[in-house]
């Protein structure tokens, strides 16, 4: 499925896709990084294609695939995030712990309580 053609009447330029993330059969998150092109290409290029193509920040798409309808969109660089590395769910509202961890630094992660493994004993 080509997604430049669902909901982009100017042909925007996507961006690099970064990750996909499926809800169910029909809808679908994908998220984009902004293509960065250096200075002179960038100065070429509005000589050779003044204003036929249009560059998307760094954004994240709800796609309805069955549908071919955009469902929402995030403009990640409106929150300051100008790159993706990838998209990963979230476990559920048991995932922060907002109490300092033991060495301070700062809140802690965790989907609950673990029991410690010595590691030690692991060794071959």
């Amino acid at each position: 499925m080509d997604l430049k053609t669902i909901d982009n009447d100017v042909k925007a330029l996507l961006g690099w896709c970064r990750g996909v993330m499926v809800l169910d059969e029909r809808r679908v998150w994908v998220a984009f990084t902004r293509v960065r092109k250096t200075r002179f290409k960038e100065h070429i290029n509005w000589v050779k294609h003044v204003f036929r193509e249009v560059d998307k920040p760094t954004h994240m798409t709800l796609y309805d695939i069955e549908a071919r309808k955009v469902l929402n969109e995030i403009n990640l660089e409106q929150h300051g995030l100008n790159v993706v590395f990838s998209m990963i769910p979230a476990v559920g509202p048991r995932i922060v712990d907002h109490a300092r961890p033991e060495n301070g630094h700062g809140p802690a992660y965790a989907g609950g309580e673990r029991e410690a493994v010595d590691v030690r004993g692991l060794r071959g």
